[in-house]
């Protein structure tokens, strides 16, 4: 038999080539905006990857509070893979004297390997490569710049640090880690590890963290490895602040971005995985009503229908597998196109390919499930009686509800492991499949009023008789109706759901769009507040912030102690948060009025000083909230050097991270924190190149206990980082959409091919082929209209649903604009199917009653 099946199928495929062709093609386009938008993705997180790891200095970093002990060693030696290179480093905050002046400073002992990466710039010699630490020698200083202006050293110049001199060697122009964990609080000074022990910094009570990097060999996974070292350390070492973090993690800045970026691009890929899957399901649906008759055939010469069955799926099976390989073919001829084209607009895209390991994923899950979509067909084809060949149409058995539903349970879990392999994710996967399996269902059911009602309008009269006999068609065809019907509303639903979410990530990592901060400044007190203020307006710059910092210990919420409440972390996003929390110290500080950074959420930002009347106000961010649960009316106690503090929370706030302004978690209502230890944080913008190093150092001849860091390179990397994000984001959105428009194309093509016939009637009986293609168009047009219509509408919904519950991130009323793509989407519907109506009315018409 089964030999008997595959002459069949090929000898049918070979008799109707044109639709094997139109099939292939069709699907075939699907694929290509798949493994386009895959290829890009791919590409895309490379490179931010690359950027990462320069930042992070290294591919995983591990870091502990106390020495390393030999256990905690032997744990690493175990994890990290053979061929590792590894950079060791120990940070704290010191003092640097020279002369009769002292800067606060962030101190870092390095190994001979450091930078694992290329990155590390110093004036007189340009990048150094990587492992240049073993040119430090033991009494030799790394600084960075602005420490010369402030303290008036050069190189060859002697500074104390701890009980040690040194000579400085170099002077830093420019340093990627020092984005790594947000801005330093004080310029870096660089030393060899092995003067740590002179300097006598590192003895019994020094706060300190002690620093493993480590670059790992090609094809390891930083995140896993980090999320089993962190698991191994905490069931060896309980209650130990080891940390274990990718370099994706390892800064709060570009992790935000890196999450955002990769949430994105999986969701573009789910799209456009599921856009292929609903043009081959709907291609499939036709095939197998365009092949009745021959199953009908095969019946009535005494043939099993396990044979129709097997011809039909091994149909599926070739034209499906064909076109993943046609796919995949042009898919690698186009990439490395576009990735010219898309230079000036995304950078270069090294690496540029096609996985084929993807292509056969994608497309094996698009041919299973467009096949397994057929089987309620299938099952009512089970009753087709050969009787049917004399009727003028062949129609299927009817079929029990439940054996229809029951059939279409296989497609759905196929939807569904293939959403959870795609984004990698159990959560991510479920919410997105189970909101695509919704959308069908609601579309089905919305479907059939709007069958009905159109026999309705058919029966008023006035209308021309093109209008009338659409509508007659559409209620009549009632399942190729629906069917078409439901593939292009959730076709509308799933293209207009690309810039939906491309409008809620673009809003999370653009660029801010003020002045950018280019001096960083700490230590400032309260009695120095105005003279700082005054002496930059003196000089033309503009203060961007300025504002109080208290640091505080959460003691507890609601009276419940911080310790053993429960807390939320939403995966490894949240890492430094989670990091902050275990420790429980917070930076307080009281505005006010809210940045420019800032959105009020829910409830009232109180900015009046407080009267000493009932508890204070704080103002919680809104992600912060979440995680430990806190929300309106909650109250929470803070102790401030064993002062307690209590407020109670009346307002939630967005923050804008991408700003690169200094903000807080938590605000404190004005009045509660003015007697507190404190120290005022600014930034400043608006000064010229020439007149930096002048201003740094003016300001420290005022008050020599201010540190300044210059945060421009800081700055300048992460928008380069936020650029190529925002590319990625546009490219990767339109890519996408001409995949959608394929898709369309596709279910316009089955659609036309299903009318043939009919219009081949109408030319019979007197109708002009313009007739004939009008009435076709407008029976396609009046589906269009309202599958348009639908898809705008629920694709807001689950924009929203997807904002909230997948990317953490706010829904505003920017993602309204859909209408306006809605009724672009219209006409380009309408226009394909005119083409595609244009190759049917010119069929030959003995053709199609023969």
């Amino acid at each position: 038999m089964a030999s008997l099946v595959v002459k069949l199928s090929f000898r049918q495929l070979r008799s109707e080539k044109y639709f094997a062709i139109a099939m292939t093609v069709n699907m075939a386009l699907g694929l290509i905006g798949y493994l386009t938008v895959d290829g890009f993705n791919k590409s895309f997180l490379r490179e931010i990857s690359a950027r990462t790891r320069q930042i992070a200095g290294g591919d995983l970093v591990v870091s502990a509070r106390r020495p390393w002990t030999e256990r905690q060693l032997e744990i690493l030696s175990e994890k990290i893979p053979p061929g590792s290179t590894q950079a060791e480093e120990v940070s704290m905050v010191s003092m640097i004297s020279f002369g009769q002046k002292s800067r606060l400073i962030d101190l870092r002992f390095v190994s001979n390997t450091y930078p694992l990466y290329q990155g590390l710039e110093l004036k007189d010699r340009g990048l150094l490569p990587v492992g240049s630490g073993h040119e430090l020698a033991a009494n030799q200083v790394w600084i960075y710049s602005e420490l010369q202006s402030q303290l008036g050293l050069a190189v060859g110049s002697r500074v104390r640090i701890g009980e040690a001199e040194f000579l400085v060697s170099g002077l830093i122009a420019d340093d990627p880690s020092s984005g790594s964990g947000s801005f330093s609080f004080a310029p870096r000074v660089y030393l060899p590890l092995a003067a740590a022990q002179s300097t006598n910094l590192l003895g019994v009570g020094s706060r300190s963290m002690y620093i493993l990097r480590y670059k790992l060999p090609p094809g390891s996974d930083a995140e896993d490895l980090a999320v089993r070292l962190k698991k191994a350390f905490s069931e060896a070492f309980p209650g130990e602040d080891i940390r274990a973090r990718s370099h994706a993690q390892s800064s709060q800045e570009t992790q935000r971005l890196y999450a955002y970026l990769n949430d994105y691009l999986l969701l573009i890929s789910l799209v456009s995985l599921y856009l292929a899957a609903l043009g081959f399901a709907y291609l499939v649906k036709s095939h197998l009503d365009s092949s009745i008759v021959e199953m009908a055939i095969v019946s009535s010469l005494g043939g099993s229908r396990l044979i129709s069955y097997g011809v039909y799926l091994l149909q599926c099976l070739i034209l499906g597998f064909f076109a993943i390989f046609c796919a995949t073919v042009l898919s690698a001829g186009l990439l490395p196109l576009l990735a010219v084209v898309m230079k000036p607009f995304a950078g270069g895209l090294d690496g540029l390919n096609v996985s084929v390991l993807s292509g056969l994923r994608a497309g094996g899950m698009c041919v299973l499930a467009g096949t397994l979509l057929s089987l309620p067909r299938l099952l009512k084809l089970w009753s087709l009686n050969p009787s049917f060949l004399f009727h003028e149409s062949v129609q299927a058995g009817d079929v029990k509800p439940s054996r229809a539903w029951l059939g279409v349970i296989p497609a759905i879990l196929v939807l569904w492991l293939s959403a959870v392999l795609e984004s990698r994710s159990l959560n991510t996967g479920s919410v997105f499949a189970g909101l695509f399996v919704g959308l069908a269902a609601v579309l089905i059911l919305a479907s059939i009023p709007l069958s009905a009602m159109a026999l309705r309008l058919s029966a008023v009269p006035g209308y021309s008789w093109m209008l009338s006999l659409s509508l007659r068609l559409l209620s009549r065809s009632r399942v190729a109706t629906i069917s078409t019907f439901v593939a292009l509303a959730i076709g509308a639903t799933l293209i207009n759901l690309i810039p939906q979410l491309r409008s809620v990530i673009s809003r999370e990592v653009t660029r801010p769009d003020t002045n950018l901060p280019q001096l960083f400044m700490f230590d400032i007190q309260d009695e120095q507040v105005e003279d700082v203020r005054n002496y930059f307006e003196s000089k033309g710059a503009r203060i961007t912030s300025l504002e109080p910092m208290v640091r505080a210990r959460l003691e507890s919420i609601n009276d419940e102690p911080a310790s053993a409440r429960k807390m939320n972390f939403e995966g490894e996003r949240e890492e430094q948060q989670r990091d902050a929390l275990q420790s429980r110290t917070q930076n307080l500080s009281s505005r006010s009025k809210l940045s420019a950074a800032e959105v009020l959420d829910k409830g009232e930002f109180i900015s009046t000083p407080f009267t000493g009347e009932g508890l204070p106000a704080l103002s919680i961010e809104e992600g912060f909230g979440r995680r430990v649960g806190v929300g309106i009316g909650d109250r929470m106690t803070f102790d401030v050097m064993g002062v307690s503090v209590e407020g109670v929370v009346t307002s939630l706030r967005r923050v804008r991270w991408t700003s690169f302004e200094p903000n807080f978690m938590i605000l404190v209502q004005p009045g509660v924190l003015d007697e507190a230890p404190k120290m005022w944080v600014g930034s400043v913008s608006n000064l010229s190149e020439a007149s930096l190093d002048d201003a740094i150092s003016g300001i420290v001849a005022i008050h020599s206990n201010i540190s300044v860091v210059d945060v421009k390179a800081s700055i300048k990397r992460l928008l380069v980082l936020i650029d190529k994000i925002s590319a990625a984001v546009a490219v990767v959105a339109w890519l996408s959409l001409l995949g959608g428009f394929g898709v369309l194309f596709a279910i316009a093509h089955a659609r036309s091919t299903e009318r043939e016939h009919s219009m081949g009637l109408l030319k019979v009986l007197g109708a002009t082929p313009q007739g004939a293609q009008m009435s076709a168009l407008l029976e396609y047009s009046l589906i269009a209209v309202f599958a348009v219509i639908f898809g705008v509408g629920l694709s807001l919904i689950i924009s929203w649903t997807i904002a909230v519950y997948i990317l953490k991130a706010p829904w505003g009323v920017v993602e309204m604009r859909s209408i306006f793509n809605g009724l672009v989407l219209l006409p380009i519907t309408v226009f394909i199917a005119w083409l595609t109506t244009r190759k049917a009315v010119r069929t030959d018409i003995l053709k199609l009653l023969g």
